[in-house]
């Protein structure tokens, strides 16, 4: 479902990456990051076939999250645009606020696999 990439031009604001991976099916790009039990992920996609398969592979990196890190508890997006916001919860992320950084505001966007204690 997904193969291990080099960082597309579409990551370059970004310094450091553990893990990038690629959607097999369409140019769609996962940036992933270990935050304890919690993965962070940021996303990207190529031209108008990655857009039209964004929430394809968003179902995808969800299931492919829990098989490659079973520990993790929660996948977290930092989201700043409307349409990925709406994205997100349609792939069953929750808003859990919002944050400033250096790139703007940002919503801060999680899927619980399992409750934290």
């Amino acid at each position: 479902m997904f193969e291990t990439c080099d960082r597309p031009s579409l990551f370059d604001g970004f310094s450091e990456i553990p893990i990038c991976v690629k959607y097999k099916k369409a140019p769609v790009y996962y940036l992933l990051s270990q935050r304890g039990k919690a993965m962070e992920i940021h996303c990207g996609a190529e031209g108008r076939e990655g857009k039209r398969a964004l929430r394809e592979a968003g179902k995808a990196i969800i299931e492919h999250v829990k098989v490659i890190m079973p520990e993790c508890k929660q996948l977290i997006a930092p989201v700043s645009d409307k349409a990925v916001y709406n994205l997100c919860i349609k792939l069953g992320f929750k808003d859990y606020g919002k944050i400033g950084n250096k790139a703007g505001i940002l919503t801060m966007m999680v899927i619980e696999y399992e409750r934290c204690a």
